[in-house]
Order: structure tokens, then C-alpha cells, then sequence
């Protein structure tokens, strides 16, 4: 029940910060020539989270294509972790 809390604090956390975030940035006297917009991705493997972020929107299929990348290499372990489980059961 503890950890349920934890969790259910650290999701409300990061929606505030979320939200503060440009709200702060709106209240800042930031001339608006210094601000720039960029791209994120966030993937969720399994319970690991993979997040990118870059500068130019353009730039973000790197990201995207790191991230498919990452995904096929780990079904590709999985499939040969699952393989050399099943001929060590009939053995």
C-alpha cells in the first residue's frame, strides 16, 4: 500500500511539474528571441522508460528510429533467451 502511494505521489509530481513548467516560463522575463521549441519521445519498455529529446523537431526520427532499434534488439534477446530455455527443458 506504501509503494502504491509512492507511485501514485511521483505520477502527481512530474503532471505538476509539467504543468508548472511553462507557466514559469511565461512568468519569467525571457525575451521571447531566447526561447526555441524542440521535440521529446518517451517509449516504455516493459516498466524502463526511454526518453529523447532534441533541439531541432526535425531531428526527432533519429530518436524514433534509436528507439525502434532498441525494441528489436530486445525481442531479438528475448527470442534467443526464450530458445535456449526451451532446449535446456527437453534435454
Amino acid at each position: 500500500m506504501r509503494l502504491l502511494a509512492l507511485g501514485l505521489a511521483l505520477v502527481l509530481t512530474g503532471i505538476a511539474l509539467m504543468a508548472a513548467a511553462p507557466m514559469l516560463a511565461l512568468l519569467s522575463h525571457v525575451r521571447v528571441g531566447e526561447i526555441s521549441g524542440g521535440a521529446v519521445g518517451c517509449v516504455i519498455v516493459f516498466f524502463v522508460p526511454v526518453c529523447f529529446g532534441v533541439g531541432q523537431p526535425a531531428a526527432v526520427m533519429h530518436g524514433i528510429a534509436a528507439a525502434a532499434l532498441l525494441l528489436a534488439v530486445l525481442a531479438l534477446l528475448t527470442w534467443l533467451l526464450l530458445r535456449a530455455l526451451a532446449r535446456t527443458r527437453t534435454e
